[in-house]
């Protein structure tokens, strides 16, 4: 009977173990669930907001960004113009025309520098 007693105890923990671990699970996954709704339903909101705006343009360009970018042109030419022919070539295949480095060797005729 004492056996029995101390079974049926041991079935009863393990059940009692197994429904509270059960129900953690689920309470986990429920609580998983219920915030990737809450982000999902924000993200949603901010999408339709940003839809909903008329495209923004971006502000016109001032007198003091012109002058700097009048400045900088200068100051790229005449680092252009100080380059050795060939240099000032390969760089602007590459830079300007998106030439690769193979491409730029092929064009050229000169050899890869590897």
């Amino acid at each position: 009977m004492l056996r029995r007693r101390r079974s049926s105890a041991r079935i009863a923990t393990s059940i009692a173990f197994a429904i509270a671990t059960a129900s953690a699970w689920l309470v986990r996954i429920s609580f998983r669930l219920a915030l990737d709704r809450l982000r999902s339903a924000k993200r949603r909101e901010q999408r339709d907001v940003l839809w909903s705006q008329p495209t923004h343009q971006p502000p016109a360009a001032t007198i003091e960004d012109l002058a700097a970018s009048s400045e900088f042109q200068v100051h790229l030419d005449r680092a252009l113009a100080e380059l050795p022919e060939k240099l000032r070539l390969v760089l602007l295949l590459a830079a300007m025309e998106g030439h690769t480095i193979d491409e730029i060797a092929a064009l050229l005729a000169i050899p890869v520098a590897r």
